[in-house]
């Protein structure tokens, strides 16, 4: 394998490692908002998804200000808000 080769190939396999790693992350943020709207405690929110409490908050907040600037009155859930 030609040095060049092997950067293609390095490069290929972190591209593939990055995109599961941000996918991985956002279904954790939903499942985390969800958690957050079940009234699920935040320091078991916190505990079990590794993620202190404070960043927790922030993205909840941002999904909620989203579920509220839909137009159709609906959450991302598909619930009515």
């Amino acid at each position: 394998m030609t040095p060049e080769e092997r950067i293609d190939a390095a490069a290929s396999k972190y591209r593939r490692a990055k995109a599961a790693y941000e996918a991985a992350r956002d279904e954790l943020q939903e499942a985390c908002v969800l958690a957050t709207q079940a009234k699920v405690k935040p320091s078991v929110v916190s505990r079990r998804s590794g993620w202190d409490r404070e960043y927790i908050r922030r993205f909840v907040k941002r999904a909620d200000a989203r579920a509220q600037a839909r137009p159709d009155g609906h959450d991302q859930s598909g619930e009515q808000t």
